[in-house]
């Protein structure tokens, strides 16, 4: 890795600090937000995100069936979305 190349990562995860609140999966038309694990530290003190995010979702009885029945969803029902911050 260049020395710039660091300097653009920094700049990058200091623009993402608390990404994983932002972040759902879109399915059937519903949004499902995670929920970021409170035992791992996701955005430091000083704002910045870590590289790796440890999320969660909950899925009602419901959700799970809509996500197991391909015949019950399209092809782009299932979508992992993340909002960046700078649009929420």
């Amino acid at each position: 890795m260049s020395p710039g190349d660091s300097v653009r990562r920094a700049t990058i995860l200091m623009e993402l600090g608390g990404i994983g609140n932002h972040a759902f999966i879109e399915l059937a038309g519903a949004k499902l937000r995670s929920e970021p694990d409170p035992t791992r530290e996701n955005t430091g003190r000083e704002g910045k995100a870590s590289s790796v995010q440890f999320l969660k979702y909950s899925f009602a009885p419901r959700d799970i069936a809509r996500f197991k029945t391909p015949a019950r969803r399209s092809p782009s029902a299932s979508i992992i979305r993340i909002m960046p911050i700078w649009r929420c």
